[in-house]
């Protein structure tokens, strides 16, 4: 398969549902396949993104209110960037305490682990309020990119 040029994004927009982060995982491995991304390198956004979207879809929005995120993909010469946006509850988690790793799993408090994987996966990752939405972006260098 012919890579995609490195200056189109490619965005997806999805309602925020468990079925969704499969659908969604296997979007963006056909998006990344196409631009010629290593399948190692792709292996480790799927599983950043996939700890994104289990938040969003858990805790962003009310358990009887619909909801969608959005994930933009924008590659450059040098890295490729997944916007994650949800329009649901305000939340930073890059403000969250990280988890206590060296505890034992019966002596520490649940949850943390996910955002800590996406910072140990990316090389960076930032987030902000814009209105009503809640974005973080990852971003991955392109080394290990195939062709």
């Amino acid at each position: 398969m012919k890579p995609l040029p490195r200056d189109r994004d490619a965005a997806i927009r999805l309602p925020a549902t468990d079925a969704s982060i499969e659908t969604a995982g296997a979007r963006v491995d056909a998006i990344l396949s196409a631009l010629g991304v290593s399948r190692e390198r792709a292996l480790r956004i799927e599983l950043a993104l996939e700890e994104l979207l289990v938040n969003i879809v858990s805790y962003a929005y009310p358990a009887d209110g619909p909801g969608d995120f959005e994930i933009l993909i924008a590659p450059s010469a040098d890295a490729i960037t997944l916007t994650v946006t949800d329009w649901g509850r305000p939340f930073n988690p890059l403000e969250a305490d990280p988890p206590r790793t060296g505890d034992g799993i019966d002596d520490r408090e649940p949850g943390g682990l996910g955002i800590h994987l996406v910072r140990e996966l990316a090389r960076s990752v930032r987030y902000e309020r814009a209105g009503d939405a809640n974005r973080i972006a990852f971003t991955f260098p392109s080394g290990g990119t195939s062709g």
